[in-house]
């Protein structure tokens, strides 16, 4: 009952909750004193640690006679000096003011190092200590004393102390480089601990290496600071607390337990004792002594509850009982829960339901008697025993019980009861229960520290061989002597083959060289190392961290060297990742305001300042009704705060008013900051300014109904040109009718000039409408100004005059000319939303050819070369200057909504740019604007401008061959077969494609031609093309077509199309694009 028992698991997690809440306090409360007087922190900070260790030093030293060694007294010791040196540096500490000598912080510097070294050393020392006897205590105490007076004297009485701090500079170099010593000793004395862990309790060997862990930490914060107060001493004695609560927690669980082998000595000591010289011959003492062998035989092959049985039983059987039960005793709880029934009991149908093996202590039945009373109990009248409440359902019949507490130091841990012997029970039952069940709790004990051992060794085995990073050890020669399989699956062979081989044989020879002269530098100095490599093997190529560690012998030789290598190239992406996040994070745009209860700013990100334009110090203090823009009435702001003080989330658009005067609209939502309670600590409201995300989405909708303008323009071209074609066609057949001295022929030519212009209308439409863009290709600029100037005249009001100055030897360009077209027109229509305000005005567009200089290119950032400059000038009222470096952006524009979707110069600026352009203005309010387009003329031959001559009097050629004409638009398939048989040729004319397809498949080799339109129902022209060309392949087919946004010249000649003739087209064009085809075609018949 000596012994200190192993803490169940729910023991352990409640006192480990409570030893980390109670460290937790510690260092908030300490955290928070050193905010307001970091002085009185330290004080406070080093009087706890002094504190520890002079509590550790008492602890040990009134239980050093029951102690099997002297380890830990020496600790013990130790810590009394360590504490009695920090006190003095405590003292000694800049601005305490004890010592004469303060005048700087060395003296405490210096005190602190000697009280590390001291530590480090004690702790280097004390695994050598363990399960070793020290022949004088006395002796310990005077070398602690003489060092402590040594240390003392070399820093205050002679000079003779290395100097630790200087101020203004911080930590000398002696100091940094103690520090580190300071941890290398630490690390050789978790060493040390690691290769005795054997000979100490698993739990106090853990604690005890963590708490050198955390000391290492303090000591490298120690090397961080310059000033005294600063952060990094702060974090180091924050380390140094824990560090020593964890010992102090270490040595109080230690207990200095006896090993329960030395107890099963002492019993089989015992037992031989009695055998040699049967001093007390008795019987029941002999059973006993046998009984508490067969468990602790049976221990070495069963599990727990095995093991519980088996000790039921053998009480069972000492007691001559029929029943025998074990509870065990949760303080925590307040409650008592059954463990295990004898092998006898269960037999007796004894059974319990589940529910019922917990019991609260202060409702259990007479039988936790003991429980309460702290001492055996014995009911051999169960019948008539006062306090009974009756036994659970399925429990068998009691006659008569037997109770005892199993005790560890004072606490009951559980309670083991007998019953139903045929005979009274008597004291001596008392001491036989007693004793099995001291015994066999310390069985118990053992056999869950061994299986918990036993399950560490296999978790650590596990972890070795399941463990992704690369774990192996080596000899001297890099010989392995153990691999895990994440190694054996890099290297490519299973692990058992890798032992004992070397480096060579496995690694290429630039790793393997590299290996060696690492595992050689190990030996050698016997430090743990750690490199970065990017190791290629069997085809890949993986980035690897290698931490390189002496193992030694017990007697400090290096025996082997172990590696750990991790891969790290997924890491390595990932860090590379997260610092992308962390910069998106820093530079985030919303901004983000947290209020008290009552609403009053307490914080604001950059976002907000971002955002509102009043910076964090402005914010402070204040409520955010001081953005408020008068968009909202009370009652939007009276929801919202109703929403809020109900604790529920509100989110909704706020339009308020930027530090400029400007007004701005955010997305914002507002949630409460609840307390455990619900009650509302703070609001914290996330706001993203939308101004411009509103302001586009209106551009895009304004594009959007443009684009719907253009494609309607297609569609109205498409079918206007249908309208057009037949008229052509038929006045040019009354043109050729009448005689040559007809008046009626002015009246011809003005319808046919009236088409004419209507075609070419047409064709600005199509141009407007954007579908036709196309590749760059040598254009001259010359047509397409003047056609523009065409489409200007019949939009422009005539209050506005349009004069041109057009050179007709102006080289050609390399752009598309419809881009160049919208260029012109874009910015001509600019030009009259400049001038409509006045009422009217002058727009002038010239061409001229210029060449650019070396320092003109420099200074409009293009080549040097010749260009051609269109010039477009206007009477309007200019561009204001704040606004001149804006007007290329993307949405910009000041024209008033449904004037302009800003694109117009920006798509300018983009196509010129594109064509290796320039393109510049020049502004004045009073006088207007005038653009400048510089294109870059291309090296072919100019080519003045001409008018096209008149093809009305040019002949048109006939013939007799047969052709198929297909179209939709029955006035077009009138007009042109009337043409077609005036010039001789035979018509199959059709205004259904399918019809005409069965027609050519009946008789195929009856028609020399196919005259197709494009669009048509059922089957486009294009499809009846490839239908016919399946049929006869060298039939020639021309496509005539209105416009179409599915014209394709390429997709179109690879179905089949020979020729494509655009609607309206002169009866001449028609005929002759028939005649050229037929003259062609090898298979056309001589006229």
């Amino acid at each position: 009952m000596d012994i200190i028992p192993q803490n169940t698991n729910r023991e352990y997690l409640s006192e480990l909750y409570t030893n980390l809440i109670t460290l937790a306090a510690i260092l908030f409360a300490l955290y928070m004193v050193s905010r307001f007087n970091f002085l009185l922190f330290h004080g406070i900070a080093e009087i706890f640690s002094i504190t520890v260790a002079w509590g550790v030093f008492l602890l040990v030293w009134n239980a050093r006679k029951f102690a099997m060694d002297n380890s830990f007294t020496f600790l013990g010791v130790a810590y009394l000096f360590v504490g009695f040196i920090d006190l003095l540096h405590t003292l000694s500490y800049k601005g305490m003011g004890v010592f004469a000598l303060e005048s700087s912080a060395n003296i405490a510097t210096q005190l602190w190092i000697s009280a590390r070294y001291m530590e480090a050393i004690s702790l280097l020392i004390f695994p050598m200590l363990i399960k070793k006897k020290v022949t004088s205590i006395n002796f310990i105490l005077f070398i602690y004393s003489a060092v402590t007076s040594i240390v003392i004297i070399s820093i205050f009485m002679l000079p003779l102390f290395p100097v630790c701090y200087i101020e203004g500079t911080g930590l000398t170099f002696f100091k940094k480089g103690s520090e580190y010593s300071i941890c290398v000793i630490l690390a050789f004395a978790a060493l040390l601990m690691f290769f005795k862990r054997n000979l100490m309790e698993a739990r106090v060997y853990k604690l005890i290496i963590i708490s050198i862990g955390i000391t290492i930490c303090a000591e490298l914060c120690f090397t961080f600071y310059v000033s005294v107060y600063g952060l990094s001493n702060l974090m180091g004695h924050f380390f140094k607390i824990i560090s020593f609560y964890i010992i102090f927690i270490a040595i109080i669980k230690s207990g200095f337990k006896e090993p329960y082998s030395l107890i099963f000595h002492g019993l089989l000591e015992e037992k031989k004792s009695l055998e040699q010289n049967i001093i007390v011959p008795q019987k029941r003492s002999l059973l006993i002594m046998e009984s508490r062998l067969r468990i602790n035989q049976f221990s070495f092959n069963c599990t727990v509850e095995e093991l519980l049985q088996k000790v039921l039983d053998e009480v069972e059987m000492l007691t001559e009982s029929r029943i025998g039960f074990i509870h065990f005793v949760d303080w925590d709880k307040n409650s008592i829960s059954l463990q295990m029934w004898s092998s006898a009991t269960l037999s007796n149908a004894c059974n319990i339901p589940d529910s019922l093996s917990h019991y609260p202590i202060d409702r259990a039945g007479i039988w936790a008697d003991s429980l309460r009373t702290g001492k055996p109990v014995i009911h051999n009248d169960y019948e008539k025993a006062e306090g009974k409440k009756g036994l659970p359902p399925g429990h068998i019949s009691i006659l008569r019980e037997l109770t005892v507490p199993v005790f560890r130091g004072d606490c009951i841990v559980a309670i083991l009861g007998v019953g139903n012997k045929p005979s009274p029970y008597t004291q001596e039952d008392i001491e036989t229960v007693t004793s099995i069940a001291s015994m066999g709790w310390d069985i118990i004990e053992r056999k869950k520290a061994e299986d918990a051992l036993e399950k560490s060794q296999k978790m650590l085995e596990s972890i070795i061989e399941n463990s992704p990073a690369l774990i192996s050890i080596y000899d001297n020669n890099g010989r392995y002597q153990l691999a895990n399989q994440s190694l054996a699956d890099v290297i490519g062979i299973p692990p058992e083959k890798i032992i004992d081989h070397s480096f060579n044989d496995l690694l290429p020879q630039e790793i393997s060289e590299q290996f060696m002269l690492r595992i050689n530098e190990i030996f050698k100095t016997g430090k743990s190392s750690q490199f970065k490599d990017n190791i290629f093997l069997n085809a890949n190529s993986k980035d690897y961290i290698t931490t390189l560690f002496p193992v030694q012998e017990e007697n400090g030789n290096i025996k082997s060297a172990g590696a750990i290598s991790i891969d790290v190239t997924e890491n390595i992406l990932i860090q590379e990742e997260i610092l992308r996040l962390k910069s998106a994070i820093d530079q985030v745009q919303e901004g983000i305001i947290i209020t008290d209860s009552n609403g009053i700013i307490t914080f604001v990100n950059p976002g907000f300042e971002k955002i509102t334009g009043y910076s964090q110090k402005e914010s402070m203090g204040k409520n955010p009704r001081f953005l408020k823009s008068g968009k909202q009435d009370s009652g939007f702001y009276r929801k919202m705060w109703e929403t809020l003080k109900a604790g529920r989330t509100w989110s909704g658009r706020i339009v308020n008013r930027h530090k400029n005067g400007a007004l701005f609209t955010e997305d914002t939502t507002i949630s409460p900051v609840l307390d455990e309670n619900g009650k509302i600590l703070n609001f914290i409201a996330i706001k993203k300014d939308i101004t411009e995300e509103l302001d586009v989405q209106r551009r895009l909708e304004q594009a959007q109904k443009m684009e719907a303008i253009g494609t309607l323009a297609g569609g109205i071209a498409h079918d206007f040109n249908n309208m057009l074609f037949p008229i052509m066609g038929h006045t040019e057949m009354l043109k050729d009718d009448l005689p040559k001295n007809s008046p009626l022929h002015h009246y011809v030519d003005s319808i046919m000039e009236a088409a004419g212009r209507s075609s070419e209308l047409v064709k600005q439409i199509l141009a407007f409408s954007r579908q036709s863009d196309g590749e760059a290709e040598p254009t001259m600029l010359q047509p397409v100004i003047k056609e523009v100037l065409k489409l200007l005249r019949s939009t422009f009001p005539s209050t506005i005059r349009i004069n041109h100055n057009i050179n007709a030897n102006c080289s050609m360009c390399l752009i598309n000319p419809v881009k160049f077209h919208q260029v012109l027109m874009n910015i001509a229509t600019n030009s009259l939303h400049a001038m409509e305000s006045k009422g009217k005005g002058e727009l002038f567009v010239s061409l001229n050819e210029d060449y650019i200089d070396r320092i003109q290119s420099q200074k409009m950032d293009m080549p040097e070369g010749t260009y051609a400059c269109l010039e477009i000038t206007d009477t309007g009222c200019g561009i204001d200057s704040s606004i001149a470096s804006k007007i290329f952006d993307p949405y910009f524009t000041t024209k008033a909504e449904g004037k302009g979707t800003g694109m117009g110069l920006a798509v300018i600026h983009g196509i010129v740019n594109n064509a290796g352009g320039h393109v510049c203005f020049q502004s004045n309010p009073e006088t207007g604007t005038t653009f400048k387009v510089y294109l870059p003329c291309i090296t072919e031959e100019k080519k003045p401008m001409t008018e096209t001559g008149n093809k009305y009097n040019e002949s048109i050629k006939g013939g007799d061959e047969h052709l198929l004409l297909v179209d939709d638009e029955a006035p077009v398939i009138e007009m042109i077969k009337l043409l077609l048989m005036r010039l001789g040729y035979s018509i199959s004319s059709y205004s259904s494609s399918i019809a005409a397809l069965e027609a050519f498949r009946q008789s195929p080799e009856k028609f020399d031609l196919l005259i197709t339109d494009l669009i048509m129902p059922d089957m486009t022209g294009d499809r009846l093309t490839s239908a016919i060309k399946k049929i006869r392949a060298d039939i020639p087919v021309i496509l005539c077509t209105g416009f179409s946004d599915e014209l394709n010249m390429n997709e179109l000649k690879s179905t089949g199309v020979d020729e494509i003739i655009l609607k309206p087209v002169l009866n001449r064009d028609i005929a002759a694009a028939i005649r050229k085809l037929l003259d062609t075609s090898p298979t056309t018949k001589e006229i």
